[in-house]
Formats: C-alpha cells, structure tokens, sequence
C-alpha cells in the first residue's frame, strides 16, 4: 500500500503507517498539488491541523485523485458538526477516525458512517 502523510510530527499514526505500507510523501497541505501527479493507496490527514482554508486543497486533490482513499484523524473531543469534519464529509472523506490507523483502514466508512 503506498501512503501519504500529512500529519502533525508527533501524530501516533506515524509509526503506524510505516507498518502498515510504504510512505512516499511525508509533508504538509501545499505538497498536496505534486501528490496528485502520483498514485497513493492511502492520504492520512489530521484535522486538527486543519482550517477552513486548507479544505480546499483536499478539494483540489480529490477531484484530481478521486480514488484515493482519504482517512483523517480527528480529535476525539470533535463533536457532530465540527466545521473542519463537515467540511470533509462535503468532499466526500467519509473515513473520519479518532482511534488507531489500524482502526480506521479496517473498515471504509460510508457517508452514512460519517
């Protein structure tokens, strides 16, 4: 499985990416434009580093990768509603996880889940 990361540096999904698949892009939102010229399996995101204003660059890469699946960690205080979760759900990043990688690649949510 090839993996993109855009993850805070202390992010537990780190670790668990590496043993999960092979890491080709360990960066940050503006490294998203080159990511969407390679192929990935996997885009893991952290939505607690997220603004309203980077919901578009996860915009621009889904329409240019729309078979990547996308999953974002979000805080576990995060409730129903949460802009930046909503914002996802609208790009249709349906897997929105505040547990392990492991967790959340296990099942592939559904808008329904989100």
């Amino acid at each position: 499985m090839q993996i993109a990361l855009i993850l805070a540096d202390d992010h537990p999904w780190r670790t668990e990416a590496r043993a999960v698949g092979h890491v080709v892009l360990d960066g940050s939102l503006s490294d998203l434009t080159g990511l969407a010229r390679v192929p990935v399996d996997a885009l893991l995101l952290d939505a607690s580093e997220l603004v309203m204003a980077d919901l578009e660059a996860v915009r621009s890469y889904r329409v240019a990768r729309p078979d990547t699946r996308i999953v974002a960690s979000v805080p576990a205080e995060a409730k129903p509603g949460d802009p930046i979760a909503a914002g996802l759900v609208a790009l249709g990043v349906y897997d929105l996880s505040t547990g392990s990688l492991n967790q959340a690649l296990a099942y592939q949510a559904t808008f329904a889940d989100a």
